[in-house]
């Protein structure tokens, strides 16, 4: 078993804050020093007016901003890239790690926010006791979790939902959630899945059933099960 101590010293990362639901990541000073302040990159992500703003300088003069809207941001990427740079007779040592972090738009188009870089650790070795490594992975993570959280998006593109043979997609009657085609019970709450056009609102009237069986509550599931056998009748005729 080997033991990590992480230290911030060890990693080449952005400054990242949260003040007022407003988050920033801005180029670490260690980065302008090392490159003399002719890169310069500034990432604001304010909840109150709904944009995203990326400010980046390059080559001490050249200058460029690009303003994207929450709305126009479909999802977040979360990328990990590793440069080995360290071997011995049981494998890879030492690595250096980059965490990217990026936003994906409804057109399809990938914008870099930051990278946080940093010595990287490869796990157990039988010869290594201890070892010091870089806290980019947790940096980076606690700056993917605010962003999605600010953004109302997920991480990674969202996944095309499961039809059945008829082409329908299926939900949960209670939740509405998605679930796969078929009838039984659904992964969240419970409730008894359905068609989506076929699955009934359990918090309208209907759905209670309070006109239909006096109040004791019908069975969405029943409902959605005759509706669907009559749609698969017709069809078949």
């Amino acid at each position: 078993m080997t033991l990590v101590w992480r230290t911030r010293w060890l990693s080449l990362q952005p400054e990242v804050w949260l003040e007022d639901r407003v988050l920033h990541a801005r180029s670490s000073t260690l980065a302008r020093v090392l490159t003399l302040g002719s890169y310069w990159r500034h990432v604001v992500v304010d909840a109150s007016t709904g944009y995203v703003h990326v400010d980046v300088r390059y080559l001490w003069a050249l200058h460029a901003t690009e303003t994207i809207p929450f709305g126009h941001v479909d999802h977040v990427t979360y990328e990990f890239s590793a440069l080995p740079t360290a071997w011995d007779r049981w494998g890879r040592r030492n690595q250096l790690e980059r965490f990217t972090v990026s936003l994906v738009t409804r057109r399809g188009e990938k914008v870099e926010l930051c990278s946080f870089r940093g010595d990287g650790s490869v796990g157990a070795h039988p010869l290594v006791f201890a070892e010091l490594a870089g806290t980019q992975e947790s940096a980076s993570r606690w700056f993917v979790e605010q962003l999605t959280s600010l953004l109302g998006v997920g991480l990674g593109p969202k996944l095309d939902p499961i039809r059945d043979e008829a082409g329908k997609t299926w939900c949960c009657t209670a939740c509405r959630r998605p679930s796969p085609p078929r009838f039984g019970r659904c992964l969240y709450c419970g409730g008894a899945t359905a068609p989506a056009d076929a699955a009934v609102d359990v918090s309208s009237p209907r759905g209670r059933g309070h006109a239909a069986d006096g109040g004791r509550g019908a069975d969405p599931a029943r409902e959605a099960l005759e509706r669907w056998n009559r749609e698969r009748s017709e069809r078949s005729e």
